[in-house]
């Protein structure tokens, strides 16, 4: 934590400040009153469109059940956590989804488990200029996640 002034009463548009201790959080939630009571003050000022919002962090599987009910997605690199902050019947949506989208390399979150390997076939990666990959070997693995972020189709 690092010393910062902290608005009283921001919510009310209060400016007396005095010297605290904030944490990372309160400090990112500082700013978003203060652009609340910007708009408040401001009605016709140009609006600030905020879409979803990506964040990258090297989560582990107990800070993303910290961050409450989401959906998961994954690849073979990346582990994706959705907070979806309207929801999709909420008539103020608009035509793009305001969400938080955690996103994090896979194994952060998750255990490769070497299976084996495989031998991939030469082959050529069109471009200017083409470029030809060797036959070659690759890990075949599997991922073994906690149960905490698990998908639906993994329980």
């Amino acid at each position: 934590m690092g010393r910062a002034l902290k608005y009283n009463n921001v919510s009310k548009g209060d400016t007396d400040m005095e010297e605290t201790l904030l944490t990372p959080q309160q400090k990112e939630i500082l700013k978003y009153k203060a652009l609340i009571n910007y708009y408040k003050k401001h009605p016709n000022a140009p609006l600030l469109v905020l879409g979803s919002q990506y964040i990258w962090i090297a989560g582990t599987p107990e800070e993303y059940k910290a961050i409450g009910a989401g959906r998961k997605n994954y690849s073979d690199s990346t582990f994706t956590y959705i907070v979806e902050l309207l929801p999709s019947d909420d008539p103020n949506r608009g035509w793009d989804n305001f969400a938080l989208i955690f996103i994090t390399s896979r194994d952060n979150v998750c255990k490769k488990i070497i299976k084996g390997k495989k031998i991939v076939p030469e082959y050529v990666v069109k471009g200017t200029p083409s470029r030809v990959i060797a036959e070659h070997e690759e890990d075949v693995f599997e991922w073994e996640c906690p149960e905490s972020i698990r998908s639906p189709k993994e329980s």
